[in-house]
């Protein structure tokens, strides 16, 4: 990773990262917020019009590990200025794709450019800011989700009742400037010398390929050779990964962080959250057009309260953070987020958009607490290039846990999958996102039990 300091201020680059993160995520939610719009125009069921949003979450999560790789090699502005290009070429194929099939693609685009975002926005910040001070960057990056968490769904719903579900899904051409500062800010070369393990990038991709495709047909198809077959590709991108792992001398996972004892928790803790949360956010733009006579814009007013409180909630990550430590307040986060799913469950979305949006809260202000303590605490533990690498592997686990919990859920809804005492189809779908969050309040409380302090890193 190229630590030579940029020719914008600290504030400018915060400033232009910012903007890249908010198109980044408002076009993910507008993108959530049309997919009842895109299933009628293509007469498809939630679990494969979900494609439209977890596709793209899956690459996202590859994305975000190759590039910390990229960045080594080629510099970190010209390569995430090449990944907001590729965003930007992804969004212009979903506007004039004239089938799902295409638009499902063309949002894989966008995932495999929108994944150099995150990873490099925050190497490049903890490149521009003191060790005290990351944590206020960080902050700031995580309100801008929140406010683009908020204001994507209203863009999405106004965008696809007043123009169409294309425009929607094509907010991100709105980047193409940014990446022209980004370019400017850092036009410095990595090494050139630095390998790149793409063969461990295609192992990793069989792996969450197979797994998400796996994961979404299981509820609909059961064990049928399709979906056992998504599993030996799971499987077999798994054993590769882990061999090239061990065997390459720059695999595209490297052992050292995974086998790292404090990297670990922290990844699944983000995995865990993302599933609950995300999961979540997939599914309800289905679920409340199947159960309500809802416009998008309704449905971008339903998913409002969660998103606001992402903001207000990232604003307190700090003081959190100083008070119980990093895995003390990954432990609260993931407390809301076993919440808001389990009362979903119980109340599932037929008693009225009102009370959804009220629910929903909970979700976000876990959510909201989430990463930027687990961001930090990996910045801290890993310094070099091996922290873009390790940011990047950070990022895959947090967004392959949003496109499974999509994934899954999007699937029962489609099954219209039942279960005593909970009903059918999208409380189905919230219990087993409230499982994997209980799974996670169970490990992070053994941390705390077994480290008092509570740090994480």
């Amino acid at each position: 990773m190229d630590t030579v300091r940029g020719r914008l201020s600290a504030t400018a680059i915060l400033a232009m990262l910012g903007a890249a993160v908010f198109l980044t995520v408002a076009n993910t939610t507008a993108s959530a917020v049309s997919q009842p719009a895109i299933a009628q125009t293509f007469a498809a069921g939630p679990a494969d019009v979900g494609w439209v949003v977890f596709g793209y979450s899956a690459m996202f999560a590859i994305a975000t590990a190759l590039y910390g790789r990229l960045a080594a090699r080629f510099g970190l502005g010209r390569t995430l200025s090449f990944g907001i290009l590729l965003l930007a070429f992804g969004s212009l194929v979903a506007v004039v794709a004239p089938t799902l099939q295409v638009v499902i693609a063309a949002r894989v685009i966008q995932g495999a450019g929108s994944g150099a975002i995150p990873t490099l926005s925050v190497a490049i910040l903890a490149t521009r800011y003191p060790p005290e001070r990351r944590q206020f960057a960080y902050g700031i990056i995580t309100a801008v989700v929140g406010v683009a968490q908020a204001l994507g769904p209203m863009i999405g719903g106004l965008l696809v009742d007043l123009i169409s579900w294309r425009a929607a899904v094509g907010v991100g051409m709105l980047a193409l400037p940014v990446a022209a500062f980004i370019w400017y800010d850092l036009p410095q070369r990595g090494d050139p010398d630095h390998r790149l393990d793409y063969a461990g990038a295609g192992s990793v991709l069989l792996l969450i390929g197979g797994l998400v495709f796996a994961v979404n047909r299981f509820p609909l198809d059961g064990a049928t050779l399709l979906t056992g077959g998504a599993v030996i590709v799971a499987v077999l991108g798994g054993v590769l990964t882990a061999s090239r792992s061990k065997r390459h001398p720059a695999p595209f996972i490297p052992m050292s962080v995974l086998s790292d004892r404090k990297f670990l928790p922290l990844a699944i803790a983000a995995f865990v959250g993302s599933a609950a949360y995300l999961g979540t956010i997939i599914a309800l733009p289905s679920a409340l057009s199947l159960a309500h006579e809802i416009d998008a814009v309704g449905i971008g007013l339903v998913i409002v309260p969660a998103a606001a409180s992402i903001s207000l909630a990232s604003t307190t990550t700090r003081l959190a953070s100083r008070r119980l430590g990093y895995m003390g307040t990954t432990l609260v986060s993931l407390l809301f987020l076993l919440a808001g799913t389990g009362l979903l469950a119980a109340l599932g979305v037929d008693r009225g958009p009102g009370l959804v949006a009220i629910l929903v809260i909970p979700l976000g202000i876990g959510f909201g607490l989430l990463t930027p303590p687990l961001v930090d605490a990996v910045t801290k533990r890993f310094d070099g290039p091996s922290q873009s690498i390790a940011i990047g592997i950070f990022y895959l686990g947090f967004f392959l846990g949003g496109s499974s919990g999509g994934a899954v859920t999007t699937g029962i809804i489609q099954r219209d999958l039942s279960v005593p005492l909970l009903g059918s189809g999208f409380p189905v779908g919230e219990a087993g996102l409230a499982a994997v969050a209980l799974a996670g309040v169970i490990m992070t409380a053994r941390i705390l039990i077994t480290k008092p302090d509570g740090d994480g890193a």
